[in-house]
């Protein structure tokens, strides 16, 4: 069974500036589920530089009471090295951190970005969009099998 859940920038976003809407939904079933949901500073930075230019209603302060509420773990970003290594898997080299963390903690990753949806990345990792997620959830507990 899967206990955790690595969240994509994009996700974050969108639960945090509409937390009613389906990836606040799928982040609040996996909680109530019991998984354990994570991401990396790499994404924080991601996350708060995207708030300021698209968001700038929105406090920063507000990401991290956030962070505390839905108790997300952080990860430490992969070394260059790491990193290096998976660049060419993927279409845009900014998400190569990602896609190298989730592969050094066999993580699946939550979501909406594109460049995760290709068969190169998907044998590489597991990949779920925030409706997926929750599908997941709906189908008889079939998150055991994320």
């Amino acid at each position: 069974m899967v206990n955790r859940v690595f969240i994509d920038a994009n996700v974050l976003i969108s639960a945090l500036v509409f937390p009613q809407g389906i990836c606040g939904k799928a982040l609040q079933k996996a909680l109530e589920k019991g998984i354990e949901l994570v991401t990396s500073d790499y994404v924080i930075f991601e996350v708060k530089e995207v708030l300021s230019r698209k968001f700038p209603k929105v406090p920063l302060d507000k990401l991290q009471e956030f962070l505390e509420l839905a108790d997300i773990t952080l990860l430490e970003s992969p070394t260059l090295e790491e990193v290096l290594k998976y660049e060419d898997k993927i279409s845009d080299r900014k998400d190569a951190p990602i896609l190298a963390i989730c592969i050094m903690h066999n993580i699946t990753l939550v979501s909406g970005d594109k460049v995760f949806q290709t068969e190169k990345v998907n044998q590489l990792i597991s990949v779920l969009s925030c409706s997926e997620l929750l599908k997941q959830f709906e189908n008889n507990n079939s998150y055991r099998n994320l």
